[in-house]
C-alpha cells in the first residue's frame, strides 16, 4: 500500500486556502490526516469538511508542525515569516504561497511543469511564484523548447483576486455604489478599480517600473534562466474577479511561421489553444487547470497572443498542489 501522509493546510479561511482545500480532496494526494490551520479561530468549534469528514480547525500558535510531513501555507507573509522556519525545524516539507521566498536563492522556485524534476527533499522548502510568472512561463516555456528566443514583452491585465478577499471586496463595494450613484473610496488598491483600469500595480521603483513588475521579472527569468535579461512586463488592474490576462510578444531565435507556433501550442500538454473560440477571463478564467493561448498574431519577426489563466486556481492553489505532489514521488 502507498504511504500515506499527515498534511497542515495553513490559512483554510483564506480564498487561496479554501480553492487548495478543495482540490486537495479531491485529488488522489495520499492524505493520513489533515491539519487545517489558521492564525486565529472564530470559535472552538470552527472546523472544515474534508474528504467526507471534518476536520477541527486549529490554531497556528499552538501547532505542533512535528506531526505532519507537509505544510501548505497559503497564508500572508506574516505568518510564513514566523511559522515557516519552525515548521521546517521541526521536520516538515514547506510549500509556501505568500512569495516570501520568491527571491530566496537557497530555496526553489517551483513551478513542476517546468523544473520538477530537479527538485531536491533537502531544500525543505519550496516557493510558488507569482500568479502572472507562472501563467507567462507555461507558454514561453513550450515555445523556447523548440525555437528557442531573443526577447518576450507582455503586458498582464491582473484581476482583484490575486489580493485575496479584501481586493474582491473592494470591486463589489465600488461596484454596488457607483451603479446606483454613490461615489466610491478606494480603501485598498490605490485608486478606483470598478469601472476603471489601474495603470500600475504595486510601488514604484527606479526608472518608472513598479515592484510588482521586477517581481514577475525575476521570477520568470528564474524559471527561465535563458531567457535573462530579455524579458519584460508592463502590469495593470483591470476590473475583473478572477483571470488573470497576457497579451505577450515572443521574439523567436529560429525563423518560424504562426502555424509552426500553432502547432507547438496545440500539442502541448501545459496549455489550451483556442484557435477559434473568444477566449476572456470570464470564459476561460474561472474554475480552469491550464492557460488558455488564443489569436496568435505575426509582426515580422515576432508573435503576440493573448494568454487567460485562473490566478487563485493554477496561478496559487493547484501549483502547490503539484509542487506536494512532486515531492511525494521522491519520498515513495
Amino acid at each position: 500500500m502507498a504511504e500515506k501522509y499527515n498534511v497542515a493546510v495553513i490559512g483554510t479561511d483564506t480564498s487561496a486556502g479554501r480553492i487548495f482545500l478543495d482540490l486537495l480532496g479531491k485529488s488522489a494526494f495520499p492524505v493520513e490526516n489533515l491539519f487545517p490551520v489558521v492564525s486565529a479561530t472564530e470559535d472552538e468549534y470552527d472546523a472544515v469538511r474534508f474528504r467526507g469528514k471534518t476536520r477541527m480547525v486549529e490554531e497556528i500558535a499552538d501547532f505542533d508542525f512535528s506531526q505532519v510531513r507537509f505544510a501548505f501555507f497559503m497564508t500572508d507573509q506574516t505568518v510564513v515569516r514566523q511559522f515557516a522556519p519552525k515548521a521546517m525545524k521541526q521536520g516538515a516539507l514547506v510549500i509556501d504561497n505568500s512569495g516570501l521566498y520568491d527571491d530566496d536563492n537557497d530555496y526553489p522556485l517551483v513551478v513542476p511543469e517546468i523544473n520538477g524534476s530537479e527538485l531536491d527533499l533537502e531544500d525543505k522548502l519550496y516557493a510558488s511564484p507569482n500568479s502572472v510568472a507562472i501563467e507567462v512561463s507555461l507558454v514561453l516555456s513550450e515555445l523556447m523548447r523548440e525555437f528557442g528566443a531573443k526577447r518576450a514583452e507582455a503586458v498582464s491585465l491582473e484581476a482583484v483576486s490575486s489580493d485575496g478577499q479584501v481586493g474582491l471586496n473592494e470591486l463589489v463595494r465600488q461596484s454596488a455604489s457607483l451603479l446606483n450613484g454613490v461615489p466610491s473610496e478606494s480603501r485598498h488598491f490605490r485608486g478606483q478599480v470598478a469601472f476603471n483600469v489601474i495603470s500600475e500595480i504595486g510601488d514604484r521603483a527606479d526608472g518608472g517600473r513598479t515592484e510588482h513588475e521586477r517581481l514577475v521579472i525575476r521570477e520568470t527569468e528564474a524559471l527561465l534562466p535563458d531567457l535573462e535579461d530579455r524579458f519584460s512586463i508592463y502590469s495593470l488592474r483591470v476590473p475583473v474577479f478572477y483571470g488573470h490576462s497576457v497579451v505577450l510578444t515572443y521574439t523567436p531565435e529560429k525563423e518560424t511561421s504562426v502555424a509552426e507556433i500553432e502547432k507547438v501550442l496545440s500539442g502541448s500538454e501545459v496549455l489550451k489553444y483556442e484557435p477559434e473560440e473568444l477566449v476572456t477571463p470570464a470564459s476561460h478564467g474561472v474554475s480552469r487547470e491550464m492557460p488558455f493561448v488564443s489569436r496568435v498574431v505575426s509582426n515580422g519577426d515576432s508573435y503576440t497572443m493573448f494568454i487567460v489563466m485562473d490566478n487563485t486556481m493554477k496561478g496559487e492553489a493547484l501549483n502547490c498542489l503539484q509542487i506536494g505532489e512532486a515531492l511525494t514521488k521522491l519520498l515513495s
